[in-house]
């Protein structure tokens, strides 16, 4: 069990390093660059998907630790999953406010795409007619 803990306490703490980092805007050209737009996008979707599970883990773990806290070590797990618990805080509280942030940039994206995909379908329209004009086709 205790060895479960301290997994997942370092399962967690990179999970929240990483999507930290993820969607963290500054230095980041989103506006511009629709890849990072995109992994922004993405760690914001993890970060949603997995929100009931690690609020779960979360629970058991304080749990667990209250239960383990007179054996040795769970005292420093305990100041370790306490602290993952307020950077997981922070990170829901970064999260919500990139999404805020992206919005408007995703809509314009959104908006781009929409007018390629009509300029495409037309230009495949055109060319469908054109076939039908030619010899072979009829």
């Amino acid at each position: 069990m205790i060895n479960y803990i301290k997994n997942k306490n370092v399962e967690l703490e990179t999970f929240i390093t990483n999507k930290a980092l993820g969607i963290k805007l500054d230095d980041k050209d989103y506006v511009n660059d629709v890849n990072t737009l995109l992994d922004i996008k993405k760690d914001l979707e993890d970060i949603d998907k997995n929100l009931e599970e690690n609020n779960l883990l979360l629970d058991t773990m304080m749990e667990s630790i209250k239960a383990l806290e007179e054996e040795k070590g769970m005292k420093k797990e305990g100041q370790k999953r306490d602290q993952n618990n307020e950077n997981y805080v922070k990170l829901l509280k970064s999260a919500k406010d990139t999404k805020k942030e992206i919005n408007s940039v995703i809509g314009v994206e959104q908006d781009k795409c929409r007018v390629q995909i009509k300029k495409f379908e037309e230009k495949l329209n055109e060319e469908r007619k054109n076939l039908k004009n030619k010899p072979f086709y009829k």
